[in-house]
């Protein structure tokens, strides 16, 4: 049980810095507007893994927001969602 936990862990991890990495480079549309991709990653794991998994991708991944908007908003939305999303799927 131990090990499938570690595996875990680490698989949100490694997903929650690339999230963190493709968050770096967002999408320019309509000029001003950004669409970031790596919230996504946050809801492969939640819906994979369960919600707290995804819970801590997402926050990892979500905080890179932080740099290119200047506010902590998204954070909490992006890793809400996700944690909603794990609950949801697994009710």
């Amino acid at each position: 049980m131990q090990q499938k936990a570690t595996k875990q862990l680490f698989i949100c991890l490694i997903a929650g810095l690339l999230g963190f990495l493709i968050n770096a480079f967002p999408l320019l549309v309509f000029g001003r507007v950004q669409i970031i991709l790596g919230a996504v990653l946050g809801l492969v794991v939640a819906i994979m893994h369960g919600p707290w998994y995804g819970l801590l991708a997402a926050l990892i991944a979500s905080a890179q927001t932080v740099q290119l908007w200047h506010h902590p908003y998204s954070v909490l939305t992006y890793s809400l969602e996700a944690a909603c999303v794990g609950f949801l799927v697994r009710r």
